[in-house]
């Protein structure tokens, strides 16, 4: 009897100590997934803090770029609008009847001027090698795609049925009815045209010549200033947005 009761403990402390052992197995297994999780929450995080850090760094870029492209844009609207006022001051004296004077020599030569601008795009190229996804504002991110993609292929494709249409007419039109085409001092960083009429006041009576000129305002407006409108457009709301999200980023 008494031997199979010390056989009977004897199991007993036998099982407690497999127990023992068997949570503190558990134990040491716990810990160290718990501190695979810890260690990978870390690494999670210092990922985050990374990408986080090459967005903002990206977006600061982009602001500058576009800050560049914009205030090239603007300018030339100004060249832009410079032509179109040259266009409107010869279809005014046309119209009106009035008489020739020496500064029209000028307008009839910007109405000739013909700017060609493509955005520069480094930053965005530098974002399409590293993968959209960086930019984690997809409002910016669609923003700049089509700043960069659409736009500009537009800005950049559309001068050229403009530009067709002046070259007809530095072949056709114009021959016959000025002394030579873009006359002017080509150092001078403004490019001041010069074209003379051989005859002005047959020039206003010329059916041919008034409609080319209408029509090359409506050209114009097609294909240069519509498309510098639309990406300065662009550019700005990027920008806005840009603003947006290193105020976030910043806090």
């Amino acid at each position: 009897m008494i031997t199979l009761f010390r056989k009977a403990r004897q199991s007993l402390i036998s099982s407690n100590k497999i127990n023992k052992y068997l949570l503190y197995a558990v134990g040491e297994i716990a810990l160290v997934v718990f501190g695979i999780l810890i260690a990978l929450q870390i690494n999670n995080w210092n990922e985050r803090q990374i990408l986080k850090a090459k967005e903002k760094e990206m977006l600061i870029d982009f602001r500058t770029e576009l800050l560049l492209n914009l205030d090239q844009t603007k300018q030339h609207r100004l060249l832009h609008d410079r032509a179109v006022h040259s266009m409107n001051v010869i279809v005014h004296h046309i119209e009106n009847n009035l008489p020739y004077h020496d500064s029209l020599k000028f307008h009839f030569g910007d109405i000739t001027h013909i700017w060609e601008q493509e955005l520069t795009a480094g930053v965005f190229e530098t974002l399409k090698s590293i993968g959209f996804d960086l930019i984690s504002n997809k409002e910016l991110k669609n923003c700049l795609l089509l700043t960069y993609e659409k736009d500009n292929l537009v800005l950049k494709e559309s001068p050229n049925r403009y530009h067709d249409f002046v070259a007809y007419a530095s072949k056709h039109v114009f021959p016959l009815r000025f002394d030579q085409y873009w006359y002017g001092d080509r150092k001078n960083p403004e490019l001041i045209l010069e074209m003379i009429p051989l005859n002005y006041e047959k020039l206003k009576k010329d059916r041919e010549f008034i409609y080319f000129l209408k029509s090359l305002r409506n050209q114009h407006g097609w294909y240069m200033a519509n498309p510098h409108e639309q990406i300065q457009n662009s550019m700005m709301k990027c920008l806005k947005l840009i603003e947006k999200e290193l105020e976030i980023t910043i806090k």
